[in-house]
């Protein structure tokens, strides 16, 4: 396994969302068995300052709060079952600011960036499309 990279938390947290974003878009509209875990591995991205295990759960419990992301069934050590976005979820993936690509959906850009996340540019990538996506829901609420 390859030495994972401190970031600054936000700056994590945003790679890791980035990353169970474009995952379960990408298996959208099967449910997949996931373990929010898998991100950190999968990023090769660290927290500075914590325990990057308990943040990453607990940025998987949010998307799940926020009525993001839903799952069936988890057990008592993070794994979860029947993992898939929601349909508020599905919404915000679809729109992509005509300044980064008219043709390709926010979903898309999240997907192809996750396929390609060893470079640093790809995480920052990553990040700044999940900023997209929390600057379209702070929209909605203040709409």
């Amino acid at each position: 396994m390859t030495e994972l990279e401190a970031r600054p938390n936000p700056e994590a947290g945003n790679i890791w969302a980035g990353w169970i974003l474009a995952h379960l878009f990408e298996s959208w509209p099967l449910a997949v068995n996931f373990h929010p875990r898998q991100a950190v591995v999968e990023t090769s991205v660290k927290i500075q300052n914590g325990d990057g295990w308990r943040a990453v759960d607990d940025l998987f419990q949010w998307l799940v709060s926020e009525g993001f992301v839903r799952y069936r069934q988890r057990t008592i050590d993070g794994e979860c079952f029947g993992v898939e976005l929601t349909e508020k979820a599905l919404a915000r993936l679809n729109l992509l600011p005509a300044s980064i690509n008219e043709r390709k959906s926010l979903g898309q850009g999240l997907r192809e960036a996750a396929a390609d996340v060893g470079t640093g540019a790809t995480k920052k990538a990553l990040a700044d499309m999940f900023g997209q996506f929390l600057g379209g829901i702070t929209k909605s609420y203040l709409a």
